[in-house]
């Protein structure tokens, strides 16, 4: 992780602590290599441009549809809008 974070501070290294923190909390392999990519591919774009295609990448990795949900948690998701339950 040392070796993406000091890849990633070149790129998003000049944007608030906050936003460095959550590209910090959501680094993956997939997230960096998708990103990385872009980045050397497209070096002009803004690093307000570049934490956005960051989370854009991550998003699908580890946000909330990306977890496991217990029985429990699917009991609360809010039903179809054809009034029937979702199923896996």
């Amino acid at each position: 992780m040392a070796m993406y974070s000091a890849a990633l501070a070149e790129q998003v290294g000049a944007l608030p602590f906050w936003k460095r923190a959550l590209v910090a909390y959501t680094l993956t392999d997939q997230s960096f290599g998708v990103a990385i990519n872009r980045y050397l591919q497209e070096p002009r774009r803004s690093p307000a441009w570049k934490v956005t295609y960051y989370f854009g990448v991550s998003v699908p990795v580890c946000g909330p549809c990306s977890t496991p949900r217990s029985r429990s948690s699917a009991d609360r998701l809010p039903l179809r809008p054809d009034g029937r339950e979702w199923r896996a």
